[in-house]
């Protein structure tokens, strides 16, 4: 009787001392639960990894010429009052369609196809383009893009007689680089770095400041916009913007 009784208080005192552990990780496996439901293999709008496995890009950006090169001073047209040299890489409108894979908590590696236009001159001037990009994220709506890419670029060029030179744009390859500060997917402003050949021997440089906008409304602009771009620009290499 004693043995058993003594058997019995001494298992009492291993569950009694068990159970703090068992009720600690008891919470620790239900939110091991909790994120993984919580956890979407893809969402349609840029989250962090806790949020999403992967995510969609769709952006709509106006890119306006800041500094850079211009084309030969003979080569102008009337400004405000007076006459100014051209650009020899000009502002520009694109769509960027892609994706990226959170590989960290605070990190995400991906790519965009971007599409695009020029529409100074008439009819619009068509682009186009690939990027690899890098993403930190701040927070779960504050983000940083890093991207690098390459892109068909109309580069400005000066041709005709000296005293009748006139602008004509030449589609080449550029690289370019850029750095964009988001917020929630939805807006971002960002500078780029773009460096092309003309054909001609010349290095063509300018930085661009941009603001761009994601949702599915840009989208469906951005739809509308790249239609409107590939239906009415010209065809072959050599394209006339002015």
């Amino acid at each position: 009787m004693h043995r058993i009784t003594g058997r019995f208080i001494a298992f009492a005192a291993f569950v009694l001392a068990a159970s703090p552990i068992a009720a600690q990780h008891a919470p620790d496996s239900a939110r091991a639960t909790i994120r993984s439901s919580a956890q979407r293999r893809f969402c349609w709008r840029g989250r962090p990894q806790s949020a999403c496995r992967a995510f969609g890009l769709f952006e709509l950006t106006a890119n306006s010429f800041y500094r850079g090169s211009k084309l030969d001073p003979s080569v102008t047209r009337p400004g405000f009052g007076s006459s100014r040299a051209d650009d020899a890489l000009a502002s520009h409108t694109e769509v960027e369609l892609g994706a990226m894979l959170n590989v960290r908590a605070n990190a995400a590696v991906g790519g965009t196809l971007i599409g695009g236009g020029i529409s100074e001159g008439s009819p619009p001037t068509q682009l186009g383009g690939i990027a690899a990009r890098y993403r930190r994220w701040w927070s779960p709506a504050l983000s940083s893009d890093v991207a690098l890419g390459a892109m068909q670029m109309p580069v400005g060029v000066a041709v005709g007689p000296a005293n009748h030179m006139q602008l004509r744009h030449v589609r080449r390859t550029a690289l370019f680089t850029d750095l964009r500060l988001g917020y929630a997917d939805l807006i971002s402003v960002s500078t780029r770095l773009m460096i092309a050949g003309d054909g001609q021997g010349h290095t063509r440089s300018a930085l661009f400041l941009g603001a761009s906008t994601g949702s599915w409304v840009t989208t469906t602009i951005a739809g509308a916009f790249a239609v409107w771009v590939v239906a009415l620009s010209p065809r072959g290499d050599k394209v006339t913007v002015q």
